[in-house]
């Protein structure tokens, strides 16, 4: 894990200005987040979670390492025989999980593909293709599923690559931190089942729990991400092949999401030589 986090830490000092020195601001960061889905309002089908990681920016990059301290659900559980809507939304929303420094997400993105030295954002319009950037989003969670007698532990990784374009990038008035930014987003998603739940010899059981054998989905997804200052909102839309059948995840579904961010500076300089 030590090494993960170096690499990421590392990533910046890959660009360098021409006087030879970068500055990468680094921070401490705790954030504490509720998601839902639109179609399913009850409460194991909710995540609370609150996570503590670090994050960076440098130049036009982003990125952030979290790992989960505190979940509202420490497992999902039916004692409902023909239940699939429930397992397929935590399929849908993995943040719901137990709270275990198992799981964690990284986050690894630029705001733009244009040369820093000619993009001023408020020098350009709403729309400008210097605004186009791109995410790559990897998360693991891990939990327990327990269906009437049928209890296995379960994680499952989400992996998502984006297309993001910044509509507003405003910072408060008065204010030399916090911003105002909606960011819009597009790409492909990938939801993948592991833990004894994907063993070959649960594949029976795991047509009972989900009403499928797979354990492998990709889909697409869209959707706005609102900041201001350290409050967040988003919303998110995916689209999983309706082949599959599952309640809750199949098929266009929508996951709304809002929090807190905090976060302590401890920005950093990194010198090279000429």
């Amino acid at each position: 894990m030590k090494k993960l986090l170096y690499t990421i830490l590392l990533i910046p000092f890959i660009s360098h200005n021409q006087e030879g020195r970068d500055t990468i601001n680094v921070y401490i960061d705790s954030k504490i987040d509720f998601s839902t889905s639109a179609n399913d309002n009850r409460s194991q089908s909710s995540a609370g979670t609150g996570n503590l990681g670090i994050k960076f920016k440098h130049e036009f990059l982003y990125g952030s390492v979290h790992f989960t301290v505190y979940s509202k659900n420490k497992a999902i559980l039916t004692s409902d025989s023909n239940e699939v809507k429930l397992f397929g939304t935590n399929l849908l929303l993995p943040e719901n999980n137990s709270g275990n420094i198992s799981n964690f997400s990284f986050l690894m993105g630029t705001r733009s593909f244009s040369n820093m030295e000619t993009y001023n954002p408020d020098e350009i319009g709403f729309f400008h293709w210097k605004k186009i950037g791109a995410n790559i989003y990897y998360g693991l969670n891990n939990t327990t599923w327990t269906k009437d007698s049928i209890t296995l532990p379960v994680f499952i990784n989400n992996c998502s690559f984006n297309i993001t374009y910044d509509l507003l990038h405003l910072r408060l008035f008065g204010e030399k931190k916090d911003l105002i930014s909606l960011r819009l987003h597009t790409g492909m998603t990938t939801r993948r089942i592991g833990g004894d739940y994907g063993l070959d010899k649960n594949q029976a059981l795991r047509e009972l729990i989900l009403g499928t054998r797979k354990i492998g989905f990709n889909g697409f997804q869209y959707g706005a991400r609102l900041e201001v200052g350290e409050f967040f909102a988003q919303a998110n839309v995916t689209s999983f092949p309706k082949k599959y059948s599952i309640d809750g995840f199949s098929g266009n579904q929508a996951v709304i999401s809002f929090g807190v961010l905090a976060d302590l500076n401890i920005a950093a300089k990194h010198v090279t030589k000429k």
